[in-house]
């Protein structure tokens, strides 16, 4: 960049308005001019007269939805904005072209290449546009994958977060004290986990007081070992408190 641009004093504020509103003004007329030259040009075509309105719609609203992701995707790689600039500039050619024919027609009648040409732009248009819009919905999430949607993730469910809770000694103390038993009177002959009787109890007594249905699975996933174990151990817990 020369030090001649870099020293450029910035744009005023007054002269920005101006060209925004006669832009504005610009736009409306040309809309307007050619809205009425591509209906007229699809009533000749064969289009319903209750239809033609729509097909100046097509054409000039691929227009504005192109320049709105040209505008929408700057900084990003060529790969990426050569389609929207394509397509912008192929509605520009064929809104000019549409009302380049309409301006020389003499006849009500159209030629067959203009009438077909006049049906081929609505499902071309069509194809277009959602191809652009699912361009720019992936550039607006990405690294999510193509059309993809950030869904809320799922909490974890009552029990599983439960069993995540460790407890602690001074936890599990007052907890023994209430259910434990003295050691003549437990099963004999059993195996043993690593925990000792007292936590395990102490863990049973809190999963029943939170209103947690305590499992094999649960069981196991806290002192070790296998499912199956984990049921018969709580059902030994089970019928020690009933003693109790």
């Amino acid at each position: 960049m020369s030090r001649r641009a870099r020293s450029a004093p910035p744009v005023t504020r007054a002269a920005l308005t101006s060209a925004l509103v006669g832009t504005a003004v610009i736009a409306v007329g040309a809309f307007w001019l050619s809205f009425h030259a591509l209906t007229d040009l699809a009533l000749r075509s064969g289009v319903p007269r209750e239809q033609a309105w729509v097909w100046p719609l097509i054409v000039d609203g691929v227009i504005i939805v192109s320049t709105v992701a040209v505008f929408a995707l700057r900084g990003h790689s060529r790969v990426i904005t050569t389609y929207p600039w394509a397509l912008l500039l192929g509605g520009v050619v064929v809104s000019v072209v549409a009302n380049g024919a309409h301006a020389t027609l003499t006849e009500t009648q159209v030629p067959d290449v203009i009438a077909v040409a006049v049906a081929t732009v609505p499902p071309i248009a069509l194809v277009a546009a959602t191809h652009l819009s699912a361009l720019l919905l992936d550039r607006t999430n990405p690294g999510a994958g193509s059309l993809s949607f950030p869904w809320p993730r799922r909490r974890p469910a009552p029990a599983a977060a439960a069993a995540k809770v460790e407890t602690t000694p001074d936890a599990i103390a007052p907890a023994a004290q209430r259910v434990a038993k003295p050691a003549d009177q437990r099963p004999s002959g059993r195996s043993r986990a690593m925990a000792s009787e007292e936590q395990m109890r102490a863990w049973l007594d809190e999963q029943l007081a939170a209103g947690v249905k305590p499992t094999g699975a649960s069981f196991a996933k806290r002192f070790g070992g296998s499912a199956s174990t984990g049921r018969r151990r709580l059902a030994e817990l089970k019928g020690e408190l009933v003693d109790a």
